[in-house]
């Protein structure tokens, strides 16, 4: 039995959708050309690309957008993860937060750090940015302790005075403007913050032979105790710490620079009179304080002092 209904009802729902589709796009395209003009209409679907820009770990904070400027000034703004048509080119992206620019690496497709973005005609470009630090001497090191430490929170800043005393078991250092210690034990990768007294006016305290005759039993040859203001909490921490084998005091050159649950401070020493410069990250994790001490490789360390 043939199929007497009129044809168009045979054509179905799909067909509608269709045709539907097809005047829905004549439309915006005739509203671009009154809005636009025929020569820029025209130059935009022949000379335009794609760009998105994705978050690449974690989740994003908030109030993230994007701005995309060419070499002459000239940009756009959008949000992270929208695809934006733009003229093909190379644009430099910044990551603003609010009203600050946020710390961000760039990344390609295969992962290599870029520092803008190249815009072909009728391709998406996908960059990915990351989290990094404002200081350079952490840039190579922040993926070790990323997890740790979260983003960063603010810009970096130089600290006046820094004193690092070396343990058999682990790190003690104390900074001059909080007049706060860290002991940073080895056993387990922990840390306890203790806040200083002010400074012992006893001479002996600053003097390694004088404050090390005061100890029983006396240190090993070539091991002391701590110095200054660090031998009342070396005395309460000694069973964490053990023996002191030297320290060091950095004027002006250690940097620290604020994440979201701690901090890194460097560039620091491996050892009294070594060359290995070194990072300390220090965050909370489930209640628990941790550190590590990534190598800071290419970095200098400070330069070591023996005394305020």
């Amino acid at each position: 039995m043939s199929d007497e209904r009129p044809a168009s009802s045979r054509r179905g729902y799909g067909f509608w959708v269709r045709v539907l589709g097809v005047l829905a796009l004549f439309v915006w395209n005739c509203l671009n050309v009154a809005r636009q003009g025929v020569e820029h209409w025209w130059a935009a679907i022949v000379n335009n690309g794609n760009l998105q820009i994705v978050w690449d770990r974690g989740e994003r904070p908030p109030g993230v957008s994007i701005q995309a400027n060419t070499e002459d000034g000239n940009g756009v703004g959008f949000d992270p993860d929208e695809k934006v048509s733009l003229a093909a080119g190379r644009y430099a992206i910044k990551v603003m937060q609010f009203d600050r620019q946020l710390p961000v690496t760039l990344l390609s497709p295969a992962g290599e750090e870029i520092h803008y973005a190249q815009v072909a005609r009728f391709r998406t470009e996908t960059v990915r940015i990351k989290s990094t630090p404002t200081n350079l001497v952490f840039s190579g090191v922040y993926d070790l302790v990323a997890d740790g430490l979260g983003r960063p929170k603010s810009s970096s800043r130089r600290l006046h005075r820094v004193y690092q005393g070396f343990h058999q078991n682990g790190t003690m250092l104390w900074f001059y403007d909080t007049n706060t210690f860290l002991i940073l034990r080895a056993s387990d990768g922990t840390w306890t913050e203790v806040q200083g007294a002010p400074y012992p006016k006893d001479p002996c305290l600053y003097n390694l032979d004088c404050v090390d005759a005061r100890v029983h039993p006396h240190p090993p040859k070539g091991m002391h105790t701590s110095v200054g203001g660090g031998y009342q909490v070396w005395n309460a921490f000694k069973m964490d710490l053990g023996w002191m084998t030297g320290y060091c005091i950095y004027w002006d050159a250690v940097i620290r620079e604020d994440f979201e649950r701690g901090f890194l401070i460097g560039p620091l020493r491996a050892a009294p009179f070594g060359e290995t410069s070194v990072g300390f990250g220090l965050f909370s994790d489930k209640g628990r304080n941790l550190w590590r001490q990534p190598t800071l490789f290419g970095v200098k360390p400070a330069e070591c002092k023996a005394g305020n």
